[in-house]
């Protein structure tokens, strides 16, 4: 039988899930770690809802320095929200029950609300029922209650954490949490570290905060924060209907989990001594993270459970790729030789997509859109590295011929705005061409890559 990390990685390249790097560790001993290309150790990664259970242990220790409480309502500590209009609903809320994700309302209030202030819209949207009640995910919550953090410390959160304890596990001096338009740090979605460092926190947590012969975490609020509070089983994915704790969530066999979008996945398992990581990006991908975690729970999971497992050295052989996620398919086409060094010109698109010159020989596209001229290089069978376009963010690029008349470009930015775009370019012998770009995330940077264009090839 295969080693579990090999399995895993195996798997994931079968079912062509871009995972970025993972991590073992059981008993003290790291037991496997790997990264793929460009990502290492030291990469700097989008961790998104991850953020949450940071923003739990930063209340922790409010509660814990007597500064709130749980059950103090939250309109409390924002009276410059609060008037006589302010629904009773919302002025009967707790920080526990936003803790809970049992908020009044079934959406976060700042994608419902057009407001730069994204705390004021969490005391303005309109509830739709009691809160305490029913588990609905609402980032909003924890995005005023990494506000309440900064308003009562006078410190950014992360800075307030530092002080608190990062700095003493070597959190990463260069991480940081992202900010909504006001300043205030994105407590529900904003952190950008390494893998590591989430890694060090998840074995602080196994611990209930005990690092070393140190208790560097309030105890009874680990112990709390991690347990059921609310059942989740509205919810179709198994590892997301076991039930929420305090921004976490309970994990199938008894463990608990930290989650964020695009399967930033990092689960406990206090009894067996045993913490997995893993960064990755399947917003691309149908039901990509939960495929990735049965992954996980059919190869490592069962590794470990017997308590069996001997630390083991990926290394660089030809079982691991170097590469996850790029196109599949062939490198060339008989198209491609037709429209080499060729432009295509396209009718009026809600994309803004006014032409693409193929130099198919080079591996690269230039594309007139809107204002914006840009050049797209990519790999074949590898990525390759460009700046995405109106951003400063890096990207991957790579391409592939689907069929003699269908050409894939996959785009993969692993900055702040981490996400996948597709283009597919279909041809005809007529010299028509279709274009469609999808992209399933909703960074800014990408709002003009989602739709369908039609136009002549050839000239």
């Amino acid at each position: 039988m295969m080693n579990g990390s090999l399995e895993f990685v195996k798997r994931c390249e079968e079912r062509d899930i871009p995972i970025h790097g993972f991590m073992a560790v059981q008993g003290g001993k790291v037991i496997a770690e790997h990264y793929f290309w460009p990502f290492d150790e030291s990469s700097l990664h989008r961790m998104f809802s991850v953020t949450k259970s940071f923003t739990a242990i930063a209340v922790g220790f409010l509660a814990e320095d007597s500064l709130i409480g749980l059950d103090d309502k939250i309109c409390k500590y924002f009276p410059e929200y609060v008037d006589d209009n302010t629904h009773p609903w919302i002025k009967e809320m707790s920080i526990r029950q936003m803790l809970m994700m049992a908020t009044c309302f079934s959406q976060t209030t700042y994608k419902v609300l057009s407001d730069e202030d994204w705390v004021s819209t969490f005391f303005h949207a309109n509830p739709d029922h009691r809160s305490g009640t029913l588990f609905v995910y609402d980032t909003s919550s924890s995005h005023v209650l990494a506000a309440l953090v900064e308003k009562l410390t006078g410190k950014k959160m992360l800075d307030y954490l530092r002080e608190k304890f990062l700095d003493k596990i070597d959190f990463s001096k260069e991480a940081y949490i992202m900010e909504d338009p006001k300043g205030v740090s994105k407590g529900g979605s904003g952190l950008v570290c390494t893998l590591r460092d989430v890694m060090k926190v998840a074995l602080l947590i196994k611990d209930n905060g005990k690092w070393g012969e140190e208790q560097l975490l309030p105890e009874d609020f680990i112990k709390e924060a991690t347990m059921k509070h609310i059942d989740t089983d509205s919810f179709n994915a198994e590892d997301e209907n076991q039930g929420y704790g305090y921004f976490f969530w309970r994990s199938r066999y008894g463990g608990f989990a930290m989650i964020g979008m695009g399967c930033q996945f990092f689960v406990i398992y206090p009894k067996m001594d045993f913490v997995f990581g893993v960064m990755a990006d399947t917003q691309g991908v149908n039901a990509g993270s939960q495929i990735l975690r049965d992954i996980f729970y059919d190869t490592v999971y069962e590794w470990v459970k017997p308590q069996k497992w001997e630390p083991y050295a990926l290394g660089e052989d030809n079982i691991i790729p170097k590469y996850f996620g790029v196109a599949r398919g062939k490198a060339d086409s008989f198209l491609a030789k037709r429209e080499q060094d060729k432009t295509s010109v396209f009718d009026p698109n809600p994309m803004g997509l006014k032409s693409i010159r193929f130099d198919f020989a080079r591996r690269k596209l230039d594309f007139s859109m809107r204002d914006n001229d840009f050049t797209i290089e990519y790999g074949i069978g590898e990525w390759a590295e460009f700046t995405f376009p109106g951003s400063d963010q890096r990207a991957l690029a790579s391409g592939a011929w689907r069929s003699e008349n269908r050409f894939l470009l996959k785009i993969q930015v692993v900055g702040e705005d981490l996400s996948p775009v597709v283009i597919e370019i279909g041809f005809r012998t007529d010299n028509a061409v279709s274009v469609r770009m999808k992209s399933t995330s909703e960074p800014a940077i990408l709002k003009n890559f989602s739709g369908f264009a039609g136009g002549t090839c050839g000239t």
